[in-house]
């Protein structure tokens, strides 16, 4: 069962809440951070994701970001995030890439 603000987020995101559940939740996440990312407005998804999931489903997202989108998180945060947004949501993904390193 979503939480209501997760719930607030899919359909504000325009995903389906009834087809989100039936996704793995990374791959629910990385559809969440895509359009956060593309939008450019919805940046606070991007910290709000990084800070409630745990470094393993954080691996995942990047990873089946990758796999979906055929970019990094990082191309394309670097291509559509601005201000002072990018400089905490690039801090957060360097930490993201040295997890995945160690």
């Amino acid at each position: 069962m979503f939480k209501y603000t997760e719930y607030l987020l899919l359909t504000r995101l325009n995903l389906s809440p009834r087809l989100s559940q039936t996704m793995h939740p990374w791959e629910r996440d990385t559809r969440l951070v895509n359009k956060a990312v593309k939008d450019g407005s919805q940046s606070y998804l991007l910290v709000e994701i990084a800070c409630t999931r745990s470094s393993e489903d954080l691996l995942g997202v990047r990873r089946a970001y990758h796999s979906l989108f055929d970019h990094s998180i990082e191309e394309d945060t670097a291509d559509y995030i601005k201000g002072s947004e990018r400089k905490v949501i690039k801090m957060m993904l360097i930490e993201i890439v040295f997890l995945e390193k160690s």
